[in-house]
């Protein structure tokens, strides 16, 4: 009698939360509730997961998925006509008249190149990464854990750990050396990450499109959307979905661009949401993403490119990050612009040849990816 009673007991109460969870609004079952039919929908096997609960209530939490954003995202202060020289680097104002005196004195058949090469060092001096203090100290700019301090080739990478994700954020000191590659089995199989250090003589990778991945079983030769690369175009433009790349300035450019020539895209991919514009944060909370494993691509006013890889899946160590997490992360280290890659289980970093995240997938290589952000070597 006694177990009878504890069974019934028990369904009733499991009833009872269901109905509370499925179909009422109380303010912490209703978020972890949403929470849950976010992450479940936006990956791509354990959408089952989110199907106990009814239809209606998966299809009003998804509606609110945010994918676009009004106006493109990098075309604010860092295109302003003020700049010097932006289509190799943008240059701090007060660099800008101390920078001119010096070229006017360079010789005229080689201005062009020479100013190129005075910009550079003066950035290069400038020691716009911190790197320096990080040598001495352990920690960059938001006080974070320093695991990579290359000042040879201006990239330095921090750990980003809280009660719910690990990660890491790159910064990267040229723009003009991060660009995306491409599989040469386009169609058929993708690359892996080390792949395409090695084979494009780069420091370092993240993973950057979404591929066709039926049944988790993928091989990166089946690209979403298109990509550019070194100006050749793989793939079928999506005319609604967010463009993420960077132009003949260097600037680092996200929104709905249906004309990649109209913006000079050197290189491109899609994917998105936008997360950050014009410095201001666009994506808050969850915003329809649910908790996943993170690869993000963003930009500082001044030029420097930023990383952020955020693990996920993976109890103990890392759940995930929203997009939210994302923004907020980023906007410390003061980016102008941010936009997501694919995430999942493609999220990777690798440095020197070596992955040096925690992917969720059981490949100690990695996915196979059908392009990368790659850095380039000095």
């Amino acid at each position: 009698m006694k177990a009878r009673n504890f069974f019934v007991g028990a369904v009733l109460t499991g009833a009872v939360l269901y109905c509370a969870t499925a179909f009422t609004e109380f303010p912490v079952l209703s978020e972890a509730r949403d929470l849950w039919i976010e992450t479940a929908m936006t990956t791509g096997d354990h959408q089952w997961l989110a199907r106990i609960f009814p239809q209606s209530v998966i299809d009003k939490v998804m509606s609110r998925q945010i994918r676009q954003v009004d106006g493109i995202a990098g075309l604010g202060a860092a295109a302003s006509d003020q700049q010097l020289n932006r289509s190799f680097f943008i240059v701090p104002k007060e660099w800008q008249d101390a920078i001119m005196e010096d070229v006017k004195r360079d010789a005229e058949a080689a201005r062009e190149q020479e100013q190129k090469e005075k910009i550079y060092n003066y950035w290069w001096k400038s020691d716009p990464l911190k790197q320096k203090a990080a040598a001495q100290s352990g920690v960059d700019v938001t006080g974070r854990k320093v695991l990579v301090n290359d000042e040879e080739q201006g990239v330095m990478i921090s750990l980003v750990r809280t009660t719910m994700f690990t990660g890491r954020v790159v910064q990267i000191c040229d723009p003009s050396r991060v660009c995306i590659v491409s599989t040469d089995q386009k169609g058929a199989q993708g690359k892996l990450i080390c792949d395409y250090l090695s084979d494009h003589n780069a420091i370092l990778g993240i993973n950057a499109s979404g591929f066709k991945d039926p049944n988790g079983n993928g091989m990166g030769g089946q690209i979403i959307g298109m990509t550019r690369s070194s100006g050749q175009d793989w793939g079928d433009l999506m005319y609604s979905s967010t463009t993420i790349g960077f132009d003949s300035e260097n600037r680092l450019l996200a929104g709905v661009i249906n004309n990649w020539d109209a913006y000079n895209l050197r290189d491109a991919m899609q994917f998105g949401p936008v997360l950050i514009k014009d410095g201001n944060i666009l994506t808050e909370g969850s915003a329809g993403w649910g908790l996943q494993p993170r690869t993000i691509v963003a930009q500082r006013e001044d030029g420097a490119v930023l990383f952020l890889v955020v693990d996920g899946r993976k109890p103990g160590y890392s759940i995930g990050a929203t997009m939210g997490d994302c923004a907020e992360i980023l906007k410390e280290y003061g980016a102008f612009t941010a936009a997501a890659c694919d995430g999942g289980s493609s999220s990777v970093l690798a440095y020197n040849g070596e992955i040096i995240n925690k992917p969720s997938t059981p490949m100690a290589t990695g996915r196979y990816l059908p392009n990368a952000f790659i850095v380039k070597k000095r």
